[in-house]
């Protein structure tokens, strides 16, 4: 709603409220659709692989302001995040890590798995080289594309993916379609 209303902000309630429908549909899924589970997670893998190649493609095309390489490779700007330089840097590492902590979940299936003394280390080096190229995939694009920190910071529900998006396509369809992407994963 935010992309076509710049000014709604959801309340708190209304946050809490989608949360919570968002956990009941996952838990339904989990409780009676064990049987589809398969077919799920080979649905979510090609989703996520869809929806990168699609940002990719979009992101690339269509804007017109494109940032330099050297500021995509080479800026860095901690002076909103409220923290020293060094800290802000550490703690923006966290979210880097969290995508690359999958070979935790491969080790807890071992006992799943024919022959896990090979398929389980596979796994586990796959599981950190797959999420490390996705999320190159997507980011690189995104920050040829970034407008500056001040616009974003500027979004007024706290969520400025869909904002990049809508000034990316330049209607906020296209931003909804994007960032629909994002939420089916």
């Amino acid at each position: 709603m935010t992309l076509w209303d710049e000014g709604y902000v959801p309340t708190a309630w209304q946050a809490i409220l989608m949360f919570w429908a968002v956990m009941l549909l996952h838990a339904l899924v989990n409780i009676s659709g064990s049987k589809y589970l398969d077919f799920i997670n080979n649905l979510a893998m090609y989703w996520i692989a869809t929806a990168v190649l699609v940002i990719l493609i979009v992101t690339s095309a269509i804007v017109d302001l494109k940032n330099e390489a050297s500021f995509v490779f080479g800026h860095y700007d901690a002076l909103v995040s409220g923290w020293p330089s060094g800290w802000a840097f550490f703690v923006g590492l966290l979210q880097a890590a969290y995508t690359l902590t999958g070979y935790g979940m491969v080790a807890a299936m071992c006992e799943e798995v024919q022959n896990p003394h090979l398929e389980i280390p596979r796994a586990m080096v796959l599981s950190v080289v797959g999420p490390g190229i996705t999320g190159i995939i997507y980011l690189l694009p995104v920050l040829f594309v970034l407008p500056p920190v001040e616009i974003l910071l500027a979004v007024k529900n706290g969520q400025p993916i869909g904002f990049l998006f809508k000034i990316v396509t330049g209607s906020a369809g296209g931003g909804f379609g994007l960032l629909l992407l994002l939420l089916g994963v």
